[in-house]
């Protein structure tokens, strides 16, 4: 994996968890993001996460009256790039082919978005 996804790598289960909440949705308190969380995590758990993923720069925060505000530091795109290669690696074997197949075999795709996708196909040709 390149560098701008290396950081993916390095996180545990919970870190992954919050950093998918923050992805989703910017300036959260810890009680808010260990709600979005859900499952059998403590707010002191949730605190000691966000203190490591502070630490490792992957969100910042800010303090707004007698709480802090949590948001991911890292652009959603590039954590989408980053997410999407793991899984083309890991589970298709870096086979594009495979994992577009796979998307498209359920038949789910509109005709639009099949439009959609031929034109981009079209621009990567050119």
């Amino acid at each position: 994996m390149n560098e701008s996804g290396a950081f993916l790598e390095k996180l545990t289960r919970r870190e992954r968890q919050v950093m998918d909440v923050l992805l989703a949705e910017s300036d959260l308190s810890a009680s808010e993001i260990q709600c979005r969380v859900g499952g059998n995590i403590s707010y002191s758990a949730v605190r000691a996460v966000l203190r490591v993923l502070a630490e490792k720069e992957l969100l910042s925060f800010r303090y707004d009256g007698p709480r802090y505000l949590y948001r991911a530091t890292v652009p959603r795109q590039q954590t989408r790039k980053a997410i999407l290669m793991r899984v083309l690696e890991t589970t298709f074997n870096g086979s594009r082919e495979s994992l577009v197949e796979t998307l498209l075999e359920d038949g789910a795709t509109s005709s639009k978005e099949l439009k959609k996708l031929a034109r981009l196909i079209d621009r990567v040709r050119r």
